[in-house]
């Protein structure tokens, strides 16, 4: 884990601070521990507040010690030690220095600091802990620039800087400049640009409009230190900026959008709570990790998609509303997906979709409904499908397909409805644990080519479906055990090589469409018993070890064809004589073990004028 859990770090405290006795002399002797890590401040130094030390706490320590974060967040980081301001990180530096200046530090425990990082940690607090710099007054007073302006050389940038530092209208940037005279810029901010290598805006606050960095091929090097409001944020095809770290950036109106090789490396953004359009990080080869460890809000959709070196989402933990969907698609080398426990709002879909080296999906633990559909589809690693335990609806369908490594599906344990469709195909599942408070599935339910599935046991309290339900080619399903009383569509049971009973549908009285087929183990349809009318037709075809049908005998009414075909073990039919209804044909064809006489005995029982349509009897016996 990056940031600094000083949790540990206060064991080498002194007694006092280890049993929370720090008052501020206490705090600050730390200094005194660790005077053999600080050298002579050299007189051009480099270390200042706003240059290193603060974007520095902000990528390594605040993530945890924040007094914006509470609880399990903290991740083990002590109430009340945080360092969001100058004034919080001048009273623990003793520590941080202990636990982090070192060039053999133990913090972070994960590493990642380099020993150049270190030494400028040690360097600043020999420097005096020196703050926020006085340079900060050049922005007190605003002086307007009218118009709009292009620079390209710092002789534009000169120019520019003579008129003021408040740019009224829109920037555009297409040289390697260094822009260190505004403060705002009320329109757009364009950097495109060729040729351009170092871009630094080194006192620009914010942005009203759009900032656009685009088309920069040759663009090594983007600072921009003390943003901290934009109107949106759109990076496409830099192909070799190595990162971009806006640590003072904390809203924007508008769109974040990373696009086509839009950066490589790292987009950390540390201070960012809202975005008031969408998240759009998408076909970014280069891109390693995009972290925003205080998003809270996003006011349309979330999407990652095809990022092939994007190993992890660092701290998705504090987001709390996406107003659109929220997709996860593509990204080759993310290794899991834990976070979004505080997720409570989604305004649209839920995907999760081809991430190859996704393992484990969990978290999701406060949100309870999901207006549109979910999807986890073609993850081929993924063996764990956990959490979502607080969902009760979801506004459409949920799709569980091609997971072929899906070993475990243990969620949605408090899902009630879905609105549409439920899926779970092409999964490697041998049991659908979660599903336990489902009741309604106003669409299809399909569980279909589901290899190591066995039993369907967290169905069972599924009562209604609105559309059809099949169960078809689950080559390890056994049994059935379904509760259904309504199926407004097809019920189709087929090519399930080792189901030998389909059952507990006794409460169903209807159903549209009723085909069982090719299930070469099957004995027993008794889970159809209390079955009275069917909607359509009812077909019964290559079932060879089935040898009767009293599943079907409280059957009456079949407004399409019923088809009896090709069920070599079938022996007796006697359970249909309760028809008195066949709105189409009636046919008994090749069942080997069956008389055709047999067969004729039954229409003597139901008499012939209760089929409307054919009666076919042949090659039975």
């Amino acid at each position: 884990m990056r940031p600094l859990l000083l949790l540990l770090a206060l064991a080498g405290c002194d007694r006092d601070c280890e049993t929370g006795d720090c008052d501020g002399d206490n705090k600050r002797s730390k200094s005194e521990d660790t005077a053999s890590l600080t050298t002579e401040c050299p007189p051009d130094s480099v270390a200042t507040w706003e240059g290193f030390v603060r974007p520095w706490t902000s990528t390594w320590c605040t993530p945890c010690h924040s007094a914006a974060i509470e609880g399990e967040w903290r991740l083990g980081a002590p109430e009340g030690i945080d360092f969001d301001t100058w004034e919080d990180v001048v009273t623990w530096q003793g520590v941080i220095l202990a636990v982090a200046g070192d060039p053999d530090a133990s913090m972070p425990p994960a590493g990642g600091v380099t020993p150049e990082e270190r030494a400028l940690l040690r360097e600043w607090v020999s420097c005096g802990s020196p703050g926020p710099s006085s340079s900060v007054s050049l922005c007190d007073e605003r002086v307007a620039i009218a118009g709009s302006a292009t620079v390209s050389t710092n002789t534009d940038v000169a120019t520019v800087c003579s008129q003021g530092n408040h740019l009224e209208g829109s920037l555009t940037v297409r040289g390697s400049v260094d822009i260190d005279c505004l403060c705002a810029v009320d329109g757009n901010l364009r950097i495109e640009s060729t040729t351009a290598e170092e871009i630094r805006l080194s006192t620009l606050h914010s942005v009203g409009g759009l900032i656009a960095v685009r088309d920069n091929p040759a663009l090594v090097d983007l600072s921009v230190p003390k943003l901290a409001s934009a109107g949106g944020l759109d990076l496409r095809e830099n192909p070799v900026l190595p990162g971009l770290a806006l640590t003072d950036l904390e809203q924007l109106a508008g769109n974040l959008i990373v696009l086509d090789a839009g950066l490589a490396g790292a987009l950390e953004l540390s201070r960012l709570s809202s975005v008031d359009g969408s998240v759009q990080i998408e076909a970014n080869p280069g891109l390693l990790s995009f972290s925003a460890t205080r998003l809270a809000t996003v006011g349309g959709d979330y999407e990652l998609r095809d990022n092939v070196a994007l190993t992890d989402l660092e701290y998705t933990n504090s987001l709390r509303t996406v107003g659109g969907d929220l997709s996860i698609e593509g990204n080759a080398a993310l290794g899991g997906l834990t976070g979004f426990r505080t997720l409570d709002s989604v305004g649209g879909d839920i995907v999760f979709r081809d991430n190859d080296s996704m393992a484990v999906l969990d978290g999701f633990n406060e949100l309870t409904a999901i207006p549109g559909d979910l999807s986890i589809d073609d993850n081929a690693s993924l063996r764990d499908l956990l959490g979502l335990h607080k969902v009760t609806s979801v506004g459409s369908s949920v799709t569980i397909s091609n997971n072929p490594s899906l070993i475990q599906i243990d969620f949605l344990n408090a899902l009630e409805e879905v609105s549409n469709d439920l899926v779970i195909e092409a999964n490697d599942v041998s049991s659908l644990a979660g599903f336990d408070a489902l009741e309604t599935v106003s669409g299809d339910l399909l569980v279909i080519r589901n290899t190591g599935l066995v039993q369907l046991i967290s169905l069972q309290q599924v009562t209604t479906v609105g559309g059809d339900l099949v169960l078809q080619a689950n080559d390890a399903l056994e049994t059935s055990r379904l509760q259904v009383q309504t199926v407004g569509g097809e019920l189709v049971v087929s090519n399930n090589p080792r189901l030998a009973a389909f059952e507990g549908t006794r409460s169903l009285r209807t159903s549209g469409t009723l085909r069982i087929r090719s299930n070469p183990a099957l004995q027993s349809l008794d889970g159809l018993y209390g079955l009275v009318s069917v909607a359509g037709d009812i077909e019964v075809l290559d079932n060879d070890r089935l040898e009767a049908l009293p599943g079907l005998s409280t059957l009456q009414t079949v407004d399409g064809s019923l088809a009896i075909r090709l069920n070599d073990g079938l022996r007796d039919i006697r359970a249909l004589q309760g028809l008195t209804s066949v709105g189409g044909d009636l046919e008994v064809v090749s069942n080997s073990s069956l008389g055709d006489a047999t067969a004729w005995y039954l229409v003597d029982l139901i008499g012939e004028e209760v089929v409307a349509g054919v009666i076919l009897i042949a090659d039975n016996g």
